[in-house]
């Protein structure tokens, strides 16, 4: 399943998440965070292109302009790849990561 969001800030447009649903809020968050970034210099251009499950967490790919913001960047990735592992990405409640056959993060209804 991939999830889409239109006009949001933060967010490049086209940008397609290979996820379910249940993270949609955690990556609105995020891209929230990345928008108050983009607005400390003009030239930077931050925005979230993407995302995708790894190892049962999410993985964001954020792109920007110029050299600074990288350490920023990580944080924010790193920060909200520890959040998806908290989160069923089915559903949105709280879950955690289980790997009886393929990791993902689920609640116990989703497991």
């Amino acid at each position: 399943m991939s999830l889409e969001f239109d006009d949001t800030a933060g967010i490049a447009s086209g940008a397609v998440f290979e996820c379910e649903r249940g993270w949609s809020d955690l990556i609105a968050k995020a891209a929230a965070e990345v928008a108050e970034v983009d607005r400390m210099a003009e030239d930077w251009n931050v925005r979230i292109v993407g995302g995708w499950v790894t190892d049962g967490a999410l993985t964001l790919q954020i792109s920007y302009d110029g050299r600074w913001p990288y350490e920023v960047v990580k944080l924010i990735c790193d920060e909200y790849r520890a959040k998806s592992l908290t989160i069923c990405e089915v559903c949105g409640r709280p879950g955690w990561l289980r790997t009886i056959g393929v990791a993902a993060t689920r609640c116990d209804d989703h497991a």
